[in-house]
């Protein structure tokens, strides 16, 4: 299995979502949704929009007050930080999953 590393773009998103939050420390659908306009239409493509999916994913928790308990946010919070910590070596390519 391959590693997976955030693409340059997806680096820039994780680094919006992190200031987003950085009073409150609360990841919000709308916080979500700000970084994906942000990526934009690239954000589909870039390592084959693994991280696209997963913050879309993560907005049907986050619009659903039935699911969103803290401990789920505290998750998601938790997940952009991992991206967060991964740096893109100087002249990698990112990885594109197979299907």
């Amino acid at each position: 299995m391959a590693t997976w590393i955030p693409s340059a773009l997806e680096a820039q998103v994780v680094q919006r979502l992190l200031v987003s939050t950085s009073d409150d420390g609360m990841l919000t659908s709308p916080r979500v949704r700000a970084a994906l306009r942000d990526g934009g239409a690239a954000m589909a493509y870039e390592n084959g929009g693994l991280f696209a999916r997963v913050l879309d994913d993560l907005l049907v928790i986050l619009d659903d007050p039935r699911l969103v308990e803290i401990d789920v946010v505290d998750a998601a919070a938790e997940l952009v930080g991992a991206v967060a910590s991964f740096t893109v070596p100087t002249g990698a390519a990112p990885h594109t999953p197979s299907a």
